[in-house]
């Protein structure tokens, strides 16, 4: 008797030890035929965040859904019988409980029979490689790059504090997509148009409900409107909410990253003008939740992901000469007790103009850190963001000065040069690339392949059919080109006219035939940032007519010889045009206020299904014909009976261009140039 109950207790133990096994992060049946996947959401803890899980890398084939609880937990049932293997899934929106910041899109992909199922940025980064490398492939990539082991990949960060340092590379790669959760925000932005400045920063007060932006402009009375897709956004501010009224329109868009930080194009149309005077610039922001932020907490994230080494590129767009300048420098400290950032000087390379002669190879030169200049901005109520500017003393005998301002969370950022009297000499977009975290780079000394699509308003009221197609000179263009030596670290290549510079995930190229301003129609400096997958993207500086008129641009890069991706799956549409007919030839303002669409867009082999919406409200289903050419999708078919669109997205990139056609002539002329969001 005494060795039967012996025996039933053992068993009720083993029946109560798998049932907290059933609890715990891992995998389990319920027994009536469904397998149930339990985690973890951590970047820190995320709560409210929906989680999804697949069976397939495209992420089409949907088996389970759930959302985590306020400490991060999620639990999904999934529609099968067993885990599959491998199983994905993605971990959307929600709110850091230790920051109060919105929380980056997270993806994982793992073997079925893993017990851990804890999303992360690192298992972000692992999806994310695995599309080129695989699965294998790209655990043998992180666990080399980070110095953690394959079942590290896949624990709880928060836990095991063990992984700081590879948490801390993959946030600062600078690739990873954010987004903004509903809520009410202080915007501190800045832009940059033309040789124009805002004497301060621009403050906006908004409130983001079911992704649609509405607010309005701090000491002003401007109106802001606008739509977050995605890790995407759109901003709309005219100067009266009357739309009678209106006299000066501006947008900016680009791309949301860690940390409520945004990155992009910025357009300004004075319509009071009569509609043409159209400026392009450039903007950074930064969303500040009013509710439930913990400043110290986002004062340490901001100090562990932007400290370190830092890869720089700048390229002036506005000043008189174009320069390009490349080099390296270290962020020593972030003390926001203090509100100072405090650097190394910066080392950089300017070019003197592309040509064989010696005279055109770059100069070096060392810049002074300027710490009295140097601060992290911040709101009118005192708020920090995570806008860096970062300031630098050119070498005596000259007095001026180079300002960096940066985004933490984002690679891109905007320069400018200033003399004694703060007269602005050059502004451009500047890239700064972590030197050490896991950034994606190409391989020194090898043969690459790309192709590259662009869109710019020199197209508009051209034939389609003579952008468009498989003949001479037409999209997707391609090229090839060889790296130098990059053991170094930063380096750069001169032959002929064309100027190439790798450094680490920013590349340049400088096309300069007469070594002066960028007057020939061949002329062009490019900056493109390089994503996981070999995507490529950023803008043009066009010569010719074309040099204020910056082209949108993306591309896909491999080795050559090697075989491109494929995809499929749907991902979040926001497109924004940069260049219309209507504004540029017939003096129409009303169609820039609308002209963006948002939707989702499905590709599943070589067809496409687009649904989308106007932001003037009409919306519809376009059936679009998909092409792979290496890596570079082309989709493209008809919106309406009148509209054609060119879709041209590189796999793993967040940013695609776009031109759209009307055949109200009888052929398809270009009417529009932009560029469109896809992202998780």
């Amino acid at each position: 008797m005494k060795g039967t109950r012996i025996y039933s207790l053992v068993v009720i133990l083993l029946y109560v030890f798998v049932l907290v096994l059933a609890g715990c992060s891992g995998s389990s049946s319920d027994g009536g035929g469904s397998a149930t996947v339990n985690g973890k959401v951590a970047d820190g803890y995320v709560s409210g965040a929906d989680v999804y899980a697949y069976s397939d890398a495209d992420m089409t084939n949907q088996i389970g859904a759930g959302s985590t609880d306020s400490e991060g937990n999620f639990s999904m049932i999934l529609s099968v019988s067993s885990v599959p293997d491998p199983v994905y899934l993605k971990s959307v929106g929600g709110i850091d409980v230790a920051t109060g910041m919105p929380a980056p899109t997270m993806l994982f992909v793992a073997s079925g029979s893993s017990n851990k199922f804890n999303i992360s940025p690192i298992t972000d980064s692992l999806y994310k490689y695995s599309l080129t490398l695989g699965i294998d492939g790209a655990r043998q990539h992180l666990t080399g790059q980070l110095g953690i082991t394959n079942t590290e990949l896949y624990d709880d960060p928060v836990v095991n504090t063990d992984l700081d340092g590879a948490l801390n590379s993959v946030l600062s790669s600078g690739t990873m997509d954010g987004t903004l959760a509903d809520g009410d925000y202080i915007v501190h932005a800045m832009f940059f148009v033309g040789n124009q400045i805002t004497a301060e920063p621009a403050e906006m007060n908004v409130t983001i409900s079911n992704g649609v932006v509405n607010g309005t402009e701090v000491g002003s009375s401007s109106v802001v409107t606008g739509k977050v897709q995605g890790s995407s956004i759109v901003l709309t501010i005219v100067d009266d909410p009357v739309p009678a009224n209106v006299s000066q329109l501006a947008r900016m868009a680009g791309d949301i990253g860690l940390m409520g930080s945004v990155t992009g194009v910025f357009t300004y149309l004075d319509i009071a003008a009569g509609g043409t005077d159209l400026y392009t610039g450039m903007c950074v922001a930064n969303f500040v939740p009013v509710n439930g932020l913990d400043p110290t907490a986002v004062e340490n994230v901001i100090s562990n992901i932007y400290a370190g080494p830092k890869h720089i590129i700048l390229r002036d767009i506005f000043g008189p000469e174009y320069k390009l300048g490349w080099g390296d420098l270290t962020i020593t400290d972030v003390d926001f007790g203090t509100n100072t950032v405090t650097a190394s000087d910066a080392t950089i390379w300017f070019d003197n103009g592309s040509c064989d002669a010696p005279a055109c190879d770059p100069t070096q030169v060392t810049l002074t850190f300027n710490l009295g200049s140097s601060e992290i901005l911040e709101t009118s109520g005192g708020d920090r963001t995570n806008l860096i500017l970062l300031a630098f003393d050119f070498p005596a005998p000259s007095t001026d000065m180079l300002f960096l301002l940066q985004p933490v969370g984002n690679r891109r950022g905007i320069f400018l040069v200033v003399d004694v009297g703060f007269n602005i000499l050059a502004i451009g977009d500047s890239y700064m690339a972590t030197g050490t975290g896991l950034a994606p780079s190409l391989d020194s000394t090898t043969d690459y392949e790309v192709e590259v699509a662009v869109a710019h308003a020199g197209m508009l009221e051209q034939l389609r059919s003579d952008w468009i197609g498989t003949g001479v000179n037409m999209m997707p263009y391609s090229d090839s080109f060889t790296t130098p030596d990059m053991s170094g670290g930063t380096d750069f290549d001169l032959s002929g006219d064309l100027l190439k510079v790798f450094n680490g995930s920013i590349i340049a190229f400088k096309n300069d035939a007469d070594n002066g301003p960028l007057n020939d129609t061949s002329d062009f400096i490019r900056l493109v940032e390089l994503y996981e997958t070999g995507a490529i993207q950023g803008e043009d500086i066009l010569g010719g007519p074309l040099s204020f008129y910056p082209a949108t641009f993306v591309g896909f890069v491999k080795k050559q010889g090697e075989t491109a991706p494929s995809v499929a799956g749907t991902r979040n549409f926001l497109a924004r045009t940069l260049y219309s007919k209507e504004v540029l030839v017939d003096n129409e303002d009303n169609a820039y206020r609308t002209s963006y669409i948002t939707g989702d867009l499905t590709i599943s082999g070589s067809s496409a299904t687009l649904n989308w919406t106007e932001g003037g409200g009409t919306s519809g289903t376009a059936s679009l014909t998909v092409e792979n050419t290496d890596g570079l999708y082309h989709m493209h078919g008809t919106l309406d009976s009148s509209t054609y669109i060119d879709i041209f997205w590189p796999l793993g990139g967040k940013k695609s261009v776009y031109i759209t056609s009307d055949n109200g002539t009888g052929d398809w002329l270009i009417t529009e140039a932009g560029e469109a969001y896809l992202t998780h």
